[in-house]
């Protein structure tokens, strides 16, 4: 009989210590999730909402006026405490880490909606890369200021080994330049950017020419010399 009584205080003793850890990690699970949304929120962004929910921060894009807005996504805590957006997880929340979390849940966040390159790769099969064939141009100088030729090199390898369809498009180097390259290997910045309708209607009309729809008239509006 005292074994049985040992036994069920030490069932009760573990029930409530769950019970508290549980509490717990609810209260810090819900403490990030507010520090989350002010981190969100900070810098507003245009037609961005991050509307809490519970245990949830859920993310709404509107697209193009009030009856468009979609669901993107809800920011979440999984059962092994950690902050879930889709398949993005984080780490394990801590009251060390908490910072850490904040900083890779953002990072995640940004990396779904505003990586050019990663949203490519997930969405080219999925109907992207067929609106996107033949559209894609991208100029940039080899010694950008911002070294954001380096961006431009992951995108160029993914774009080079694209299929069904393949983007079709450009990717081009200038050697040496610097921020704002835009394509012309003649002239400098300064002058380059002042010519821009000389360097580009040629490419758009032989994007309309190339993509025009069967029966489309393609001589009447063609009255310079491109």
């Amino acid at each position: 009989m005292i074994m049985l009584m040992d036994a069920l205080t030490v069932e009760k003793d573990r029930r409530r210590q769950t019970s508290k850890e549980e509490a717990l990690r609810r209260q810090m699970g819900q403490e990030v999730l507010r520090r989350l949304g002010e981190c969100l929120t900070a810098t507003p962004l245009p037609r961005w909402y991050f509307i809490p929910n519970g245990d949830e921060i859920v993310v709404i894009h509107n697209k193009d006026g009030a009856g468009s807005r979609q669901r993107v996504g809800a920011w979440a805590l999984d059962e092994q405490n950690r902050l879930t957006f889709g398949a993005e997880k984080t780490e394990w929340i801590t009251t060390e880490s908490w910072a850490r979390v904040i900083d890779k849940a953002v990072a995640a966040y940004w990396r779904q909606n505003y990586d050019l390159t990663h949203i490519l790769r997930r969405d080219w099969n999925r109907g992207l890369g067929k609106k996107l064939e033949g559209k894609i141009h991208i100029y940039v100088g080899d010694m950008d200021n911002y070294y954001l030729n380096n961006a431009v090199y992951l995108a160029e390898d993914f774009l080079k080994g694209t299929k069904e369809p393949f983007y079709g498009g450009e990717v081009d180097y200038g050697d040496r330049a610097e921020h704002c390259w835009n394509g012309d290997h003649t002239r400098a910045n300064a002058y380059s950017r002042l010519r821009y309708h000389q360097m580009f209607a040629p490419k758009i009309v032989e994007r309309v020419l190339k993509s025009a729809p069967k029966g489309a008239d393609l001589k009447a509006w063609r009255y310079w010399r491109y």
